[in-house]
């Protein structure tokens, strides 16, 4: 796998995780799960995409979660739930931040080139750098919109509490897992974040 990290690992990549062969495989796959309407990104914004919500029963998670138990920016984090989501062509979310610790994202499309779009974009505060200096930039970093390419196959992690928006693809859907992560002392799954572990995982359905 090749690891890149941003602004002192508040957003990490990892790129060649699954042959190609495997990321088309997961890409169908992944098209039919069943979605439902009317999730928000915040209260005082409208419905964006389309949201599955049983993502955790199928093998494509099990398949993203061993790859996933074994990233070093997640080990010791508690698991707490997973949906994937749906935008059609030329959709875009709002920004928002999320409701845990840790995101992990997965761009299960097959292919891309830039004129498609698709990106996470990050909008990036001094508060979310903590201190990590540009020194490429000269003057007031604040306010920095900083997008990741949706490469295929690709993963990316970042701190849940910088606000951040999907933007639609201009041809095809786009359908993006999302894990989410919080400190092991908080409420989840029973499941830790452990690369030791490698079975098979089971999520409980009966917390809040």
């Amino acid at each position: 796998m090749k690891r890149t990290s941003y602004f002192n690992d508040l957003i990490v990549t990892y790129d060649n995780v699954f042959n190609p062969n495997l990321i088309g495989m997961l890409e169908k796959d992944i098209q039919n799960v069943p979605f439902k309407w009317g999730t928000k990104d915040n209260p005082e914004n409208p419905p964006t995409g389309l949201q599955c919500f049983s993502f955790e029963d199928t093998n494509v998670w099990q398949i993203l979660w061993l790859e996933t138990n074994k990233l070093e920016e997640l080990q010791g984090y508690r698991y707490k739930r997973s949906n994937l989501n749906f935008f059609s062509t030329n959709e875009d979310a709002y920004y928002h931040d999320d409701d845990c610790d840790m995101t992990l994202l997965y761009y299960c499309n097959s292919k891309w080139e830039p004129n498609e779009k698709g990106e996470t974009k990050f909008f990036i505060t001094k508060e979310d750098l903590k201190g990590y200096v540009l020194n490429d930039i000269e003057g007031d970093p604040d306010h920095l919109v900083v997008s990741i390419a949706p490469i295929p196959g690709r993963i990316c992690i970042f701190n849940s509490k910088v606000q951040h928006t999907a933007t639609g693809f201009r041809s095809n859907p786009r359908f993006v897992p999302s894990l989410k992560f919080v400190n092991a002392d908080q409420e989840g799954t029973s499941i830790i974040v452990d690369k030791n572990n490698n079975e098979p995982i089971t999520v409980e359905k009966n917390f809040d």
